[in-house]
C-alpha cells in the first residue's frame, strides 16, 4: 500500500507542541521487539539446548550400566539389526541434535533476516506512481520477530523428540536388557506425540503477527487491473512452476534412497515400497500446474494429482504478490506466520487470493500478474 510521507512544511500550529505519540508507540515497539527477540531466542535456542544437555547427561550418567555394544537400529521386522559402542552412541545423539539445532536456528535467523529488510525497506515517496497490481509492500509484512514462527516452531519438539528416543532406548538396555520390537514402536509414537505437543505450545509462546494495516488501496488497485470478461465469454490461464533444482535433486535422493532398503531387506519389500511410494509421490511435487477458469484456482501435480483450489465462490480478491520460501519455513505446501497457506516452489511473484471464511491462499508461479487480473474478472463477472 503506497504510503505519503508528511510534508516539511507541515508543522504543529503557533504555541502547540508536536505529539507525542508516535514517539510513545515507537516505544512500546521498540519494548514489544525486544521481548519477541527474548522469547524467540529461548523458542530456537535455550529451551533445544537445555533438552539436549539433559539427555547428555543422563546418557553421561548412564554409561556404566550401558551394555557394549548397545542396540541401536531395529529392522523392520522387529530384529535388531545394529549396534554401537555407548560412547558411540552418546557422540551420534550429540551430533544429530546439535546438527538439527544449527538447521532449526539458521531457518529462523534467515527469516528474521528477511523480515527486518522488508521491515525497514523506505516507504515510498509521494511522487511516487501508483505500484502496480499487486504489488508487494511492508505494510502487511510480520514484525521481525513473528516471521521466524514458521521455521522457530520445530526447534523444541525435534530436539525433544531425538532426546526422548535415545534416552529411552538406552534405557530400555540398562543392566543387559533387550527391548521388543513393540516397545520400540511404542517409544517412537510417544517421542511423536510429545513433539506434536510442543510444536503447539511453542505456536501458541512464539509472537504472533499483529494485524496490518488496511489494504484497501492495493485491493482497490488489483480490482482495476482486472481482466474485464464479456457476458458468456470464457477464458482459462495456466501456468506451470518448477522447485529449484537443489530441491529436486533432493528429492530424487530420497527416492533413490528409500530403494535401497528392498535390495538390503527383500524380505521387508512391503515397508520399503509404501516408503518408496510416499517419497515418490512427494517428489512429484516438486513441480505443479496452476490453473484459473471459471470454477476458479486449482494447483496440480504434474501428475494430475490436486493439492490446492480455491473455488471462485471463496475468492474475494486475487493479487500478485513477491514470496520467499525463507517466509514460509521452506518449499512444498506451507503456511506462514501471516496465516497464510498455499504451494510454494521458489521465490518470486505468486497469486495471493483472499477467501472468504479462511486465511489467503498463496501459490508460487511465473506472470501472476496475468493469472491474479483473470481470476479478478471472473470474480467481478460471478
Amino acid at each position: 500500500m503506497t504510503r505519503r510521507r508528511p510534508e516539511a512544511s507541515a508543522v504543529p500550529p503557533s504555541g502547540a507542541s508536536a505529539p507525542d505519540a508516535p514517539a510513545s508507540d515507537r516505544a512500546a515497539r521498540d519494548r514489544r521487539d525486544r521481548r519477541d527477540r527474548r522469547i524467540v531466542l529461548a523458542v530456537v535456542l535455550w529451551i533445544p539446548l537445555a533438552i539436549i544437555a539433559a539427555g547428555t547427561g543422563i546418557l553421561i550418567a548412564w554409561l556404566p550400566r550401558t551394555p557394549d555394544p548397545l542396540v541401536t537400529h531395529w529392522g523392520a521386522t522387529g530384529e535388531a539389526d545394529g549396534w554401537m559402542p555407548p560412547v558411540a552412541n552418546l557422540l551420534t545423539y550429540l551430533g544429530i541434535s546439535l546438527g538439527v539445532l544449527a538447521i532449526m536456528a539458521v531457518s529462523a535467523w534467515v527469516s528474521r533476516r528477511q523480515a527486518t529488510r522488508t521491515a525497514d525497506a523506505p516507504p515510498p515517496s509521494a511522487s511516487s506512481a501508483p505500484s502496480p497490481a499487486g504489488a508487494p509492500s511492508a505494510a502487511g509484512a510480520p514484525s521481525p520477530a513473528a516471521a521466524t514462527r514458521p521455521a522457530a516452531v520445530f526447534s523444541p519438539g525435534v530436539t525433544l523428540a531425538l532426546a526422548v528416543v535415545f534416552v529411552s532406548l538406552t534405557g530400555l538396555q540398562l543392566d543387559g536388557g533387550v527391548p521388543d520390537g513393540w516397545e520400540v514402536a511404542v517409544v517412537v509414537v510417544i517421542a511423536l506425540g510429545l513433539a506434536a505437543l510442543a510444536g503447539v505450545a511453542t505456536w501458541i509462546v512464539l509472537p504472533a503477527p499483529e494485524a496490518g494495516d488496511d489494504d484497501g488501496e492495493a485491493v482497490a488497485i488489483a480490482l482495476r487491473a482486472a481482466i474485464r470478461l464479456a457476458p458468456g465469454e470464457r477464458a482459462v490461464w495456466t501456468s506451470v512452476v518448477r522447485a529449484p533444482w537443489p530441491v529436486t535433486a533432493l528429492a530424487v535422493i530420497a527416492l533413490v534412497l528409500a530403494l535401497v532398503p528392498v535390495v538390503l531387506a527383500p524380505s521387508a519389500w512391503l515397508f520399503s515400497l509404501g516408503a518408496v511410494l510416499v517419497i515418490g509421490v512427494l517428489a512429484t511435487t516438486t513441480a505443479a500446474r496452476v490453473t484459473i477458469d471459471g470454477s476458479g484456482l486449482t494447483v496440480r501435480t504434474l501428475l494430475g494429482l490436486p493439492i490446492g483450489r480455491v473455488r471462485l465462490a471463496d475468492a474475494v480478491v486475487a493479487r500478485a504478490v513477491d514470496v520467499r520460501p525463507a517466509e514460509f519455513g521452506g518449499w512444498g505446501f506451507r503456511f506462514d506466520a501471516r496465516g497464510r497457506r498455499g504451494v510454494v516452489l521458489r521465490g518470486g511473484t505468486a497469486i495471493e487470493v483472499e477467501r472468504r471464511g479462511a486465511g489467503p491462499f498463496v501459490v508460487t508461479v511465473p506472470d501472476a500478474e496475468t493469472g491474479a487480473a483473470l481470476l479478478n474478472g471472473l470474480i467481478a463477472r460471478g
